[in-house]
């Protein structure tokens, strides 16, 4: 009995885990540290590594919400995980064109600071959610693959060269002499000659 309650647990864990990474999550986008800076205020609570993240990771960062970081199953279930970012209409710098932004979770943000669904990110990364690079506006955003551990397509087929010429090892010997052409003094002497 007991198993079958904990499979019926376990199975439910999994499908909330898998609808929270699905789910469009609503917050306020901040930013704490400028590309290339991400201890800056303190050891990362992923202790990753900044200099053994791929470059895209060390400007495009984020410290996830307490709450949402608990969801997530904490350090082990959130850290390196990718989220896709968006501004709000009216939250943006004017004429700021809204796209989709990714970054890394790298860190936490504390309770104190950031609510459930806020994101503290990079200024870099807040910026080109929002245009603004020191604010707090209006985001959403959801769980994803990291672009660079997406399936990448397949490499374009290289055309074969064309094989090369045949290799000669000597030139080719010359024609063999004509004959030499009779000389004739007449006609007669030609048709004789053809002829005759």
């Amino acid at each position: 009995m007991r198993f079958f309650i904990a499979l019926i647990i376990g199975i439910l864990a999994f499908i909330l885990n898998v609808e929270a990474k699905r789910k469009t999550h609503r917050g306020m986008g901040t930013a704490y540290s400028g590309p290339f800076k991400m201890d800056k205020t303190g050891k990362n609570a992923c202790q990753f590594n900044r200099k053994k993240l791929p470059k895209q990771w060390q400007i495009y960062y984020a410290a996830m919400n307490e709450k949402d970081w608990k969801k997530m199953g904490s350090r082990k279930g959130i850290c390196g995980k990718c989220i896709a970012v968006r501004g709000v209409k009216g939250h943006t710098t004017r004429g700021h064109r809204i796209k989709t932004v990714y970054a890394k979770i790298v860190d936490l943000c504390p309770s104190w600071a950031c609510k459930e669904g806020n994101v503290d990110f990079s200024t870099t990364a807040l910026k080109a959610i929002t245009g603004y690079s020191w604010d707090k506006k209006k985001i959403t955003w959801r769980y994803t693959t990291c672009p660079d551990e997406r399936r990448s397509p397949p490499p374009p087929r290289r055309r074969s060269p064309p094989p090369p010429p045949p290799r000669r090892s000597s030139p080719p010997p010359p024609p063999p002499p004509s004959p030499p052409k009779p000389e004739f003094s007449s006609y007669d002497e030609w048709w004789q000659y053809y002829y005759g």
